[in-house]
């Protein structure tokens, strides 16, 4: 009975590291208040999904990304394209609006929850960014910048 309870201690502990270029309480501590115009500027470009996280979730913690997500922010400032494995599952397009959380923002999409990832608080930590406090406590989306 022991060594099976040493062997699912092992198991349960292994499953809850943390990911990605910052941890979910690193987030808390370095995320940056920036302008709307200073988010969109920042947004630009590609960007690759590396973890998701969720607190409310039955399994909470942050985990390596399960799929090859990549978010393509144009220029425009206005349009998104949603890829997985390269192939164009959404394109739409988006405003920052504020958020609840003062002097942060949130993307809109229109439709509204047309697309998988491209919803959330945007925030900025550490050279990556995220989308956080998504849809009714769904998952949090952790991006770090195509290369």
């Amino acid at each position: 009975m022991r060594k099976l309870f040493i062997v699912l201690a092992i198991l349960v502990s292994s499953c809850h590291k943390d990911v990605g270029p910052a941890t979910q309480a690193d987030w808390q501590n370095c995320r940056e208040k920036v302008s709307k115009n200073t988010i969109a500027k920042k947004l630009v470009g590609d960007w690759k999904l590396i973890a998701t996280g969720c607190a409310e979730c039955l399994n909470p913690g942050v985990r390596p990304a399960d799929k090859e997500v990549t978010l393509s922010f144009a220029k425009d400032g206005k349009s998104v394209v949603e890829q997985e494995k390269g192939m164009p599952t959404v394109t739409t397009e988006y405003k920052l609006m504020a958020s609840y959380n003062e002097g942060f923002y949130k993307i809109e999409t229109k439709p509204p929850y047309n697309t998988h990832y491209i919803y959330g608080i945007v925030e900025f930590c550490k050279g990556s960014f995220a989308l956080k406090n998504s849809y009714v406590d769904g998952p949090d989306f952790y991006f770090e910048r195509v290369k």
